[in-house]
């Protein structure tokens, strides 16, 4: 059973700041995962104060209150990379057919394979000062939905996905009179506050061009009861209809 210190502690707390993953910050550390749960389970009944409180990055708290700083630490270095991929691109590692590809050197370009034994270059590669070979890297562009992410995380108004839809809670009522024409139901049509005289109908007695009408509910103008029994008075919404068998008996419904 590994038991805990507080500079062991602070090294899983660095490595949880680089990599937040918990297993490859305890193996990182030479501490088991299981280890590392029973310390986060210690600090979070907070009655150890001697073995789970310690000072990190010049703050005084317990061990999983750490943590969690940690692994906010963490996510602001993924945002910090992403900005910058977003801003500038990246350079990706070029493969070719499982292999790594290596950058040439540019002051060896041209020469044959007899002259650069003669220089006495084993390779056309490019090394850095250690000796070690760099890998060949092709610059990428910006990732355009990266770009309009993080646009949209600060200017949300302008490339945020948000759609908002007011309304006064009043609709405009128009009334179709006996002649035919669209008068509105009433003298005053309310405006919406933040839209612009050419969205909102603005009506008085006279006739109202149906197409220019943005929103709205149309209806007729009322009838009298004389009216209505002039009109449909002793007779059937829908005529009697015959139906003809196959045996050639008459139905009629």
């Amino acid at each position: 059973m590994t038991k805990s210190t507080h500079d062991t502690l602070r090294d899983v707390l660095d490595a949880l700041a680089i990599n937040p993953v918990y297993t490859t910050a305890a193996a990182r550390c030479g501490v088991s995962t299981k280890s590392l749960w029973r310390w986060l389970r210690a600090s979070q009944r907070e009655d150890d104060p001697a073995s789970f409180k310690l000072v990190w990055c010049d703050v005084e708290d317990w061990f999983h209150g750490h943590v969690r700083h940690a692994m906010r630490m963490s996510a602001l270095m993924i945002e910090a990379t992403a900005r910058h991929h977003a801003l500038n691109g990246f350079d990706e590692v070029q493969v070719f057919q499982g292999k790594l590809c290596w950058k040439e050197d540019p002051k060896l370009a041209g020469l044959d394979d007899e002259t650069l034994a003669m220089l006495g270059y084993q390779d056309r590669y490019a090394r850095n000062s250690d000796g070690s070979l760099i890998p060949l890297t092709v610059r990428r562009k910006p990732s355009d939905q990266l770009v309009l992410k993080m646009l949209a995380a600060h200017f949300p108004r302008t490339y945020g996905d948000k759609v908002e839809h007011q309304h006064s809670g009043m609709i405009s009522v128009m009334r179709i009179g006996r002649d035919g024409k669209m008068r509105p139901n009433s003298q005053t049509i309310p405006k919406l506050e933040d839209q612009s005289d050419e969205l909102v109908v603005s009506a008085d007695s006279v006739d109202v061009e149906p197409t220019k009408m943005k929103i709205g509910l149309v209806v007729g103008e009322p009838c009298t009861s004389a009216e209505l029994d002039a009109l449909y008075g002793g007779k059937r919404s829908i005529d009697p209809m015959e139906f003809t068998d196959e045996d050639g008996r008459v139905t009629r419904v």
